[in-house]
């Protein structure tokens, strides 16, 4: 048990990762939509809570206006891509590209840092996890180099990269478990001291 809490932010990116592999090979534009417009609904909560919260803190006289400001510029955002998000995924291909481009950058940077993380408190960590890390931060960028291309075909490749990446991090973390369990069983650290006979 306190081995799934410990890797359970990595267990959670592997199936993420498979899952989003999965979706984007099937559709990437229409994901590119649902994530668009999720993006602006969030954006329009936030302006409407934002809102709340300066009308609160005008009743105990304590409102700025920047809040309302930020309101309306997130209302209107949100409003764009909750509506438009179709029109902006046909218009901007390219920047679709480069979104997923930075997601899977910074997929990668997240597993290094995960990596040394891990490695820096003393637990046995498979190398595997690193190279998947440097893997996706290399695809990452060749999206970006190569961004102007139709975005079906990135997300088909990004969706096969995400789950070979996936695959490689769960390798990775079952390498790590049984290295952990075989260093528990060959354990040589304990106290001299309790067999200390004088």
């Amino acid at each position: 048990m306190k081995t799934l809490k410990k890797n359970l932010p990595m267990i959670l990116m592997i199936l993420l990762g498979i899952a989003l592999g999965v979706m984007l090979i099937i559709d990437a534009v229409r994901l590119t939509e649902v994530i668009f417009r999720i993006a602006g609904v969030g954006l329009i909560v936030l302006a409407v809570v934002m809102v709340i919260r300066y009308l609160i803190d005008r009743k105990d006289g304590e409102a700025s206006l920047a809040p309302i400001f930020t309101a309306v510029v997130a209302f209107i955002i949100g409003l764009v891509l909750a509506i438009g998000a179709q029109m902006i995924v046909e218009a901007g291909s390219t920047l679709c590209a480069i979104f997923y481009g930075a997601v899977i950058i910074v997929n990668g940077v997240l597993k290094i840092a995960h990596y040394f993380s891990v490695k820096k408190q003393g637990a046995a960590v498979s190398a595997v996890v690193a190279v998947s890390g440097l893997i996706s931060v290399a695809l990452g960028v060749v999206m970006l180099i190569y961004c102007t291309q139709a975005l079906k075909v990135l997300g088909i490749v990004l969706g096969i990269s995400l789950i070979v990446q996936s695959v490689l991090d769960a390798i990775g973390l079952f390498m790590g478990h049984r290295m952990n369990k075989h260093n528990c069983i060959y354990d040589t650290s304990g106290d001299d001291s309790d067999y200390d006979l004088e």
